[in-house]
């Protein structure tokens, strides 16, 4: 798969999630990533697929810290709002 036409997959997948225009432009640029690692798995040694999974791992653990820091900044918000309608 080409970097053009992954991207495009991954456009495509999150507009029609109902994602944001912005959004969906993430996506495309993630598929670019995981296809080029996807198409250099076969040719990079263990240490390199190592890295990758320990990067990937990061990555998923940031973006879970960051859903929760929203979510709590969320609810701090709407706790507040709800003490100012009273």
């Amino acid at each position: 798969m080409t970097d053009g036409v992954a991207y495009g997959a991954g456009y495509k997948v999150c507009k029609k999630s109902g994602m944001s225009e912005a959004t969906s432009h993430k996506c495309g640029a993630a598929a670019v990533i995981v296809t080029e690692i996807a198409n250099n798995m076969y040719s990079v040694d263990d240490k390199v697929i190592g890295g990758v999974k320990k990067g990937t791992n990061a990555v998923i653990q940031y973006v879970k810290n960051e859903i929760q820091r929203i979510s709590e900044a969320g609810k701090k918000a709407t706790s507040m709002m709800n003490g100012q309608r009273r």
